[in-house]
């Protein structure tokens, strides 16, 4: 039996600088309050274990399915270090 779906593992680099994401219609929009993003933030810094950030590539497109909130506060915090 073939596979019809495979798993890939992206590094950080590729998913903050290099991906451009298409946001599925049923994605919710940026929800996240400030407190949320901070603990996540301290989760991410910790090493402790979170959600996940599933992504689906088809020959045109590079969806984001699940983890839009984290790849917000991971982007925001990237950003407002320098």
């Amino acid at each position: 039996m073939e596979m019809k779906y495979k798993n890939k593992c992206f590094d950080y680099d590729k998913i903050i600088n290099e991906s451009t994401f298409t946001i599925p219609n049923f994605q919710r929009g940026i929800a996240w309050k400030q407190n949320k993003k901070e603990n996540f933030i301290k989760t991410l810094i910790k090493g402790e274990p979170f959600g996940t950030i599933l992504i689906y590539e088809d020959n045109n497109n590079t969806y984001l399915v699940d983890g839009l909130q984290r790849i917000n506060t991971i982007t925001e915090f990237n950003n407002n270090k320098n």
